[in-house]
């Protein structure tokens, strides 16, 4: 207790300093403003590494400018190196999720001994490194109970933030500065000479909204992952307010998610809705279900744009769409170039984040959407881009991944269920779907490097795992900590 006391002491102190340090030495008071939040907000990640952890747990459904995310990673690693170092705890805890984790970075590593090509390869590589990064932070730092409930709390609370931040863009068509449209109209390629913002974010004259997410595509992927958990809070709720509330922030999720006019996204939250009330009742599914599910597709097909866009999906066989560039044929013609790609390198692949560098000759204008822009699309199918860039193996590991971290949340929900914990019970299965959910979505999107939730979730699975198997050694001294099939059987009878 005293230590905490000295700990937030000499914080307030220091922030003091800098705050004053700030204003003596800044050119404007907005400037020194910044300058001190910043810089008090390092200070306390360093005082409190679990602060880095839950303010990384709100930022990382957005894209920041400046690298922000990146150095306040390496702040957070930091500070909880030195945490566990101090209190003689064990940096690499025993962790199946964190060991395939690290498996993976390696191959990372390896794909680029000798790559097909270098470009932004330390950007790559650093940026795999911090995803890792989350996962040993999750499973080191995030032990307690509280500390889990607290992290999914700021997840959704996040969520509502960044909905509420789209439906105003939807109506403003504001670009957020590190945009794949900002992007795009900073680039002046040819492809978008004369472009407006609402000419590359709009859809049946309605504007895509993105939020700060940095794209339409991943803004209804964030709705979906943070679905489940507010469904299971609602059935827990005994009060009709708390329920209402919960519902409210499931529509706006939900409006959030239809205003970004994805496509695939719709289908792999059908999955993960359906999943969801089939755990919460699925006698009540196959009574009201269908009735929801036809309500539900007669609302999208009375709207222009949402009908406009359902029925783009149906169009594969032609060269343009309704959308002017047949997104989803793309897709599928990209699968034999993948394997082709595949084929030639097939141990260590072409290097990682270098497939879009590389596409073979005969595709140039055919696949790449369009041919002139200066960084030019990856394949949009993890189970396809990840043994193109890291070989056969960095599938592996990937299936591998997947796998392991919805047999341990199985595991956990069954030690926290037959334990009493319902809270963390409903945790482990809201993460395992979803989980899920971008499994589904990874055939669709390149989801490993780029969407950071993916391994936020692995994070989240590996401090369950964790605590659940605390939970199970208290309950059956004998048994270990490690996954041991024998928990599932004794816990289950």
């Amino acid at each position: 207790m005293l230590q905490r006391w000295y700990q937030l002491v000499v914080g307030i102190i220091f922030s003091q300093i800098i705050f004053i340090a700030a204003f003596l030495g800044s050119s404007s008071p907005l400037q020194a403003a910044i300058v001190v939040a910043g810089l008090t907000v390092a200070a306390s990640i360093v005082l409190f590494p679990l602060f880095g952890v839950f303010i990384l747990s709100g930022l990382l459904i957005g894209q920041w400018p400046y690298s922000l995310i990146t150095y306040l990673g390496l702040l957070c690693v930091a500070s909880a190196l030195a945490w566990l170092l101090l209190h003689q705890r064990s940096v690499l805890p025993k962790n199946s999720i964190l060991y395939l984790s690290l498996v993976y970075l390696l191959l990372g590593g390896l794909s680029l001994i000798s790559p097909k090509s270098t470009v932004d390869w330390r950007s790559n590589l650093l940026a795999l490194g911090g995803h890792v990064s989350f996962v040993w932070l999750f499973a080191t730092m995030v032990t307690e109970r509280r500390t889990v409930l607290t992290v999914v709390r700021i997840m959704v609370f996040s969520g509502i933030c960044v909905a509420i931040i789209g439906l105003i863009q939807w109506r403003t068509h504001f670009v957020w500065m590190v945009s794949t449209t900002h992007a795009a109209l900073a680039e002046q390629s040819e492809a978008y000479r004369g472009k407006t913002a609402f000419d590359l974010q709009a859809w049946s004259g309605e504007f895509r909204v993105d939020s700060i997410t940095g794209t339409p595509d991943f803004l209804p992927l964030y709705m979906q992952c943070l679905t489940p958990f507010v469904c299971f809070w609602i059935v827990r709720q005994k009060l009709w307010s708390l329920r209402l509330a919960g519902v409210a922030v499931l529509l706006l999720f939900a409006l959030a998610h239809v205003l970004s006019f994805t496509r695939g996204a719709l289908l792999t939250t059908a999955v993960v809705v359906f999943l969801t009330a089939l755990v919460i009742d699925r006698k009540r599914l196959v009574l009201y279900g269908p009735i929801g599910s036809l309500l539900l597709i007669a609302m999208m097909l009375s709207w222009t744009p949402t009908r406009e866009r359902i029925l783009s999906m149906f169009e594969l066989g032609t060269n343009e769409t309704r959308d002017r560039v047949n997104t989803g044929g793309w897709r599928l013609k990209t699968i034999p170039v993948a394997l082709e790609m595949i084929s030639e390198r097939p141990f260590f692949g072409v290097g990682l984040g270098q497939q879009k560098w590389n596409w073979p000759e005969h595709t140039i204008g055919v696949l790449v959407m369009p041919p002139e822009v200066v960084n030019p699309l990856p394949i949009h199918n993890d189970y396809m881009l990840v043994p193109v860039e890291l070989g056969l193996g960095g599938l592996l590991v990937l299936l591998c991944m997947l796998t392991l971290t919805l047999l341990c949340l199985v595991r956990a929900f069954r030690i926290f269920k037959a334990g009493g914990d319902l809270e963390l019970a409903e945790v482990s299965l809201g993460t395992m779907l979803a989980v899920i959910g971008l499994g589904a979505a990874m055939t669709m999107y390149p989801i490993v490097d780029n969407f950071r939730y993916f391994w936020l979730l692995l994070g989240l699975a590996a401090s369950l795992l964790r605590i659940a198997g605390t939970e199970a050694g208290r309950e059956a001294p004998e048994l270990s900590s490690t996954m041991n099939p024998n928990v599932l059987i004794t816990v289950s009878d």
